[in-house]
């Protein structure tokens, strides 16, 4: 089971409703969107936690969402784990995944600039897949937007190192990993990962 919630900024009414959907959010949360200095990065964050709850209401889970911690390497979760989730944003957009097994996702705005990283963090086989593609700049933010998906649903971040990380075919090749990407109002590439138990 995966559930899918992605919003955008400009089309809710997010900043007017800021400070009643700060309150609903438990702490760890609260302190997420506190963190961030520039008030289109709260609002962004905020959004993906307003997501993160209707998601766990719609799924049965609005009564644990007090619950919602995060582990030592800052990965929220719910005790005993009784729905997994992870949340994303970029730009205007925010991202929210549910699933019954261990999952994560990535949410980015397509900068065809970005690409000139490339060397930096993809292997070579990821390298010649991006320069090979007919839109290099979708084909850059999947192979990231997995990467960025995996180290999430890990939960140990770049600690993992992206090159480490292996796509190919626009997809995981870990075994026991199912991968998902799409893209998103013409200018955003979303992906998840979620591990098949």
């Amino acid at each position: 089971m995966v559930k899918i919630l992605v919003g955008d900024v400009l089309e809710s009414n997010i900043k007017e409703s800021f400070d009643s959907i700060f309150d609903s959010l438990p702490k760890c949360r609260k302190d997420r969107v506190n963190a961030y200095k520039c008030e289109k990065d709260k609002v962004s964050s905020l959004l993906a936690s307003k997501l993160l709850l209707d998601g766990l209401t719609s799924l049965g889970f609005e009564k644990q969402i007090q619950n919602i911690t995060t582990d030592e390497n800052g990965k929220p979760y719910i005790p005993g784990n009784p729905i997994y989730f992870s949340i994303s944003h970029s730009g205007t957009k925010a991202l929210a995944v549910f699933s019954d097994s261990p999952i994560g996702c990535d949410i980015q705005f397509m900068d065809e600039k970005a690409i000139g990283i490339a060397d930096h963090f993809f292997n070579d086989s990821e390298i010649q897949e991006i320069n090979n593609a007919n839109d290099k700049t979708v084909e850059f933010f999947e192979h990231w937007t997995l990467k960025e998906s995996y180290m999430k649903l890990d939960g140990r971040g770049l600690s993992v190192g992206l090159k480490n990380i292996l796509i190919s075919g626009g997809k995981i090749a870990e075994k026991n990993y199912e991968s998902h990407s799409e893209i998103i109002d013409k200018y955003y590439m979303m992906s998840f990962v979620r591990k098949i138990v």
